[in-house]
């Protein structure tokens, strides 16, 4: 059975090269196409595609309050696409995101014919997946109080957190980093897959709530408290036992770079008994085998839980490793973080 796709593209030669690229393909099937967000949240609800493909910037109604209205009314998987790099119009890419969209990916140009062009290859695989996703959660912002683990008395005095996501983690660590306590008392390093040209809007967007100073992590630059430490594009990075950060261009590890399996690996070694290691949702396996490591130190590592995962499989490669020490929604992450810092303090 073809996947059904509504496509909401304004710009009609790009409209046109994304119904020729998606017809390509005999996975796929145009269920129906919008130039705008008003048409998008109508056909969303007639149509019941498998999934959307939208651009964030649609005029009359745009992407960040068409996924909205879609997610409350119709919900499904919706595709962010899109080729402004731009940060301040990223913000919009990304609040999108959090209004319920599932994945962000780059925009085939009308220049890109071949289907197996990197970018074309990307598009098409990521509506494909996304498609498969059947219930799609928005993330709510905190409206109670979280439960996290009740033994205060074993809270550790750790050095660095470690967070690991891929496919639904930019909803998950906006809210985390939004939800810390003021003055934060350690650092934090991110490894976030996302789609090559993307960061600096990721980075901007973070900053905009966070409760610490999110930045791109330098080569050779010494991490600090409050500080949250991105991974760069095509990158991979580790930390030294004195907190200087190492940025490596060595092979792809589960066909990324950055790789969350390289950070975990670098956290386990250097941090034997003093990290948090996080893996948060997203698809594959990265990261899952080196979240053992780091708890077989004796550091404390926290999975996301399945119900609050857009996708379980990151999280759910762990959980079969006995990887994770806590398997706590992102509420009760905030909640665990927020008691470490506390212990931190008062140490």
């Amino acid at each position: 059975m073809s996947i059904r796709v509504l496509l909401a593209e304004d710009a009609p030669e790009i409209q046109e090269h994304l119904i020729h690229l998606i017809e390509s393909d005999n996975r796929f099937q145009i269920a129906g196409v919008v130039d705008n967000g008003h048409d998008a949240v109508k056909l969303a609800i007639s149509l019941r595609p498998d999934v959307i493909a939208m651009d964030a910037s649609l005029p009359g109604l745009n992407g960040l309050d068409a996924a909205t209205q879609i997610m409350t009314t119709a919900p499904v998987p919706i595709v962010v696409i899109s080729t402004n790099l731009d940060p301040n119009n990223q913000n919009d890419v990304f609040k999108t995101l959090q209004a319920g969209a599932v994945s962000l990916v780059g925009k085939p140009s009308p220049g890109s014919d071949n289907p197996k062009n990197e970018t074309s290859r990307l598009f098409l695989q990521t509506l494909r997946l996304m498609s498969e996703i059947k219930v799609v959660r928005r993330l709510n912002r905190r409206t109670t109080a979280a439960k996290g683990p009740d033994d205060n008395s074993s809270l550790p005095l750790p050095a660095v957190v470690a967070i690991g996501a891929s496919t639904g983690g930019p909803q998950v660590i906006e809210a985390i980093l939004a939800g810390l306590n003021d003055r934060f008392s350690l650092p934090i390093i991110i490894v976030q897959h996302i789609t090559s040209g993307f960061l600096d809007g990721f980075v901007s967007w973070l900053n905009m709530s966070s409760k610490v100073v999110v930045v791109e992590g330098r080569h050779n630059e010494k991490i600090l408290p409050g500080y949250c430490y991105v991974a760069p594009d095509d990158f991979h990075v580790t930390i030294t036992p004195d907190l200087i950060l190492k940025l490596t261009s060595s092979p792809r590890e589960h066909g990324v770079r950055p790789s969350i399996s390289v950070l975990m690996r670098s956290i386990a070694s250097s941090f034997p008994n003093k990290s948090v290691g996080i893996l948060l949702s997203g698809m594959g396996k990265d990261g899952a085998y080196e979240l053992a490591q780091v708890k077989a130190t004796g550091s404390v590592t926290i999975i996301q839980d399945e119900q609050s995962s857009l996708i379980f499989g990151i999280p759910g490669e762990a959980r079969k490793l006995h990887a994770a020490t806590f398997e706590l929604s992102p509420d009760e992450i905030i909640e665990y973080l927020n008691k470490v810092d506390l212990a931190h303090k008062n140490m």
